[in-house]
């Protein structure tokens, strides 16, 4: 059994790639940012044995649609929130992480036209 956690701390799509013998993947992923309730996580993952892709996961933690202007945490937001992911026994793993921020459109225009 391969486990595998992830901290997520920079926000922006990310590809890990693994190669084992034999192993069933658990994957967590979490984050301690103060804001991270500001971001929506998609996680993906191709799983594969001997080259050829057995199995692919999918994982979505929505905390709000984008643009929603959310000053807080909505309620009920649980601030140690964990998304997990579990494979059949494979030898390679490619997991792509994905967030996007749920900011209003103005603040997202403004934030890439200023570079």
């Amino acid at each position: 059994m391969q486990i595998i956690t992830i901290f997520v701390a920079k926000f922006y799509a990310k590809r890990l790639k693994i190669f084992t013998a034999m192993e069933q993947y658990h994957i967590s992923i979490y984050s301690n940012f103060e804001e991270f309730w500001r971001y929506n996580v998609v996680v993906m993952a191709s799983v594969k044995r001997d080259g050829e892709e057995i199995q692919r996961l999918k994982a979505k933690d929505e905390v709000a649609p984008a643009g929603a202007e959310l000053l807080n945490p909505p309620l009920g937001y649980d601030a140690n929130r964990i998304i997990k992911l579990d494979s059949e026994p494979a030898t390679e793993l490619t997991l792509y992480i994905y967030t996007s921020a749920h900011l209003p459109t103005h603040v997202v225009h403004r934030r890439y036209t200023a570079l």
